[in-house]
């Protein structure tokens, strides 16, 4: 969200281009700027901007239900305790031939990682593919060579990726997501033309300093994550920052 603060003029600071007569102190009424009443805010200093996430910190990584690779890659998820899966949506910027992936780890290292991932192609079609690395080389696609439960979109520049996996995957190559692990992000370019390889990361991927116990609510109870600790500190900010603009 945008936020845009602007507050009055100050008595003998005005900002006025081009000068009026408050500069020239040629009006009869010097004070025409009174205290809480909205008129012309002036130029520098008496207005300006901010953005604000009021749905997740991109700088922080142990929040219940997100974590950010930088401002632009983050995965968000939800656990649907019913239906006994967790709903992964990892959103970043893209373009064809670029790859994305979401790894789950016992030990931050990239062996022994169980990996999701998504490759756009250089014509624009999207390849799913669950894969595990077993050392620092290429992960390869699991035995059962099932394609993941996945959708995505590519919206001016930005990839939005679905993915749903089951808590406890029949699956001997996935580990289950019951039990509190290490999350990984990466990304990289050269996808093939059937999205079957692709290059290395780009940069180091980024891992979580913490494990993410992903079932786990804020109350400690396990069912659907709901946060809204973040949301309230963000409006907090915006009221402090309009209620200070309307002080001045």
């Amino acid at each position: 969200m945008t936020v845009i603060w602007a507050h009055g003029q100050q008595h003998f600071k005005y900002t006025h281009s081009p000068m009026t007569g408050l500069e020239f102190c040629t009006v009869r009424d010097i004070f025409f700027y009174r205290k809480d009443v909205p008129m012309y805010h002036g130029h520098v200093g008496s207005r300006g901007s901010t953005s604000l996430n009021l749905v997740s910190d991109p700088n922080a990584d142990n929040n219940d239900n997100v974590f950010a690779r930088d401002a632009d890659t983050k995965v968000t998820w939800v656990y649907d305790a019913e239906a006994g899966v967790i709903r992964f949506t990892l959103t970043g910027k893209a373009t064809p031939g670029d790859w994305v992936a979401l790894g789950v780890s016992d030990d931050k290292a990239m062996a022994n990682t169980d990996v999701m991932h998504v490759g756009l192609t250089p014509s624009g079609t999207f390849v799913f593919s669950d894969r595990y690395a077993t050392g620092y080389s290429l992960p390869q696609v699991d035995v059962d060579g099932e394609t993941p439960d996945a959708e995505a979109m590519l919206d001016n520049g930005v990839v939005t990726v679905t993915l749903t996996r089951p808590i406890k995957s029949p699956n001997d190559d996935d580990l289950s997501l019951d039990v509190c692990r290490y999350l990984i992000i990466g990304t990289g370019s050269g996808v093939s033309a059937d999205g079957s390889t692709f290059s290395r990361h780009d940069s180091t991927p980024v891992i979580s300093q913490e494990k993410f116990c992903l079932t786990v609510s804020e109350t400690g109870e396990t069912g659907k994550t709901s946060s809204g600790s973040f949301l309230a500190a963000n409006l907090a900010v915006i009221l402090s920052v309009f209620l200070a603009a309307l002080l001045h």
